[in-house]
């Protein structure tokens, strides 16, 4: 439907952003990457696209390009939680330091509770190795959010935390504890 949609009208964006979205559930990342490069060659400002696409990189560890397409995301969209929170993903996988201008940006232009929660597990566990009280801080975190629900897919940092008992067991507190 999609394929006929841009046949019909080759300057749709929003068919080749779905299409994006289409391959992007079947797997299909690379074809997916094309469909929202050709969205945003339509629309430069198409933000979604920027983001979908950051995801479509990083299902292929592609996570530099990723953290590039979520930049851009941001760019145009300066409240998009789901950019800066997949780009503090990524450097915490990446054993990377977490920019401190994004935090600031991400402190100064997020509003959703949901969105602080996710930001202040990534940072504590971005952390781990810094601290000694971090079962407090958990702690902590869990009495601040008890209430509130956040989903988030935790695959990647499930990876990443594989062989270290400490991180591993924080994980599970956090899954446990992202949703009521």
């Amino acid at each position: 439907a999609f394929q006929k949609a841009v046949e019909i009208n080759p300057k749709y964006d929003r068919a080749f952003f779905n299409m994006g979205i289409v391959y992007g559930n079947k797997e299909e990342h690379d074809l997916a990457i094309e469909a929202y490069q050709k969205a945003i060659e339509i629309n430069p400002k198409y933000a979604a696209a920027y983001f979908n696409m950051g995801i479509a990189y990083h299902n292929k560890g592609k996570y530099d390009r990723a953290i590039e397409a979520y930049q851009k995301a941001i760019e145009i969209n300066p409240t998009d939680a789901d950019a800066y929170l997949e780009i503090f993903e990524i450097s915490l996988i990446k054993n990377k330091k977490m920019d401190p201008k994004l935090i600031q940006a991400f402190e100064s232009n997020i509003e959703d509770i949901s969105a602080k929660k996710i930001f202040e597990m990534l940072m504590i566990l971005g952390n781990k190795i810094k601290t000694t009280r971090t079962d407090e801080v958990v702690n902590r975190w869990i009495k601040n959010y008890q209430q509130i629900d956040a989903n988030w897919d935790f695959n990647q940092l499930e990876r990443w935390a594989k062989g270290d008992q400490k991180a591993e067991r924080w994980i599970q507190i956090f899954k446990e504890n992202m949703s009521r």
